[in-house]
């Protein structure tokens, strides 16, 4: 979406690829707590419990979630999304499990479409130009590793966001090593800033 990009040089925040991974530098505190001066609406946070497949209902409202594999995100497990427009005029996310295995690496992204009863039938990532594929700079990717609690955060900032015509529904958790989904989270989130 060119209309919507900014030039390199007026970034003060740019993904960096490393082996594949989306690196971000450290964000501002301002930033962090959901403020700056790109907030045009107020910030979204959702707080969602995992249920097994069995259980979880297709049709629910935003704020369900469903695990695929309760050895990874055990039934009962949590997550917490924010999204907020950053101080670069772009959107972030932050990311907050609890509940986890301790100390595993997972990884997940922002989903077009929401969660589905089986992982084989989730949508594409939201990407924010779909015509260029797949990678961490063109989508909402995290990696992160839970403590020794369970609990594990992370946060990505694109200088874009969510624009017209587009839809992201959805958190669908990763473990590396795995070729499917481990779970999925319904968000409902929004076009924050009404000049992207």
């Amino acid at each position: 979406m060119s209309q919507r990009r900014r030039p390199l040089a007026a970034l003060r925040l740019v993904p960096l690829l490393v082996a594949g991974l989306a690196v971000l530098l450290p964000v501002p505190a301002a930033a962090a707590a959901g403020g700056g001066q790109g907030a045009w609406l107020p910030p979204l946070e959702v707080e969602a419990r995992f249920v097994g497949p069995g259980t979880y209902n297709a049709s629910a409202l935003d704020g369900s979630a469903v695990t695929y594999d309760p050895a990874s995100v055990p039934v009962g497990s949590r997550a917490t999304v924010r999204e907020w427009a950053n101080e670069w005029g772009g959107m972030s996310v932050r990311l907050d499990l609890e509940g986890l295995r301790p100390r595993a690496v997972y990884q997940a992204y922002l989903g077009a479409g929401r969660c589905t009863p089986q992982p084989g039938t989730l949508g594409p990532p939201f990407e924010d130009n779909p015509a260029s594929g797949v990678y961490p700079a063109n989508e909402f990717f995290f990696a992160t590793r839970a403590d020794a609690t369970g609990a594990a955060r992370a946060v990505t900032q694109h200088y874009w966001g969510i624009s017209t015509g587009q839809h992201a529904r959805s958190v669908v958790v990763l473990r590396p090593g795995l070729r499917r989904a481990v779970a999925c989270a319904n968000v409902p989130f929004r076009r924050l800033n009404p000049g992207w």
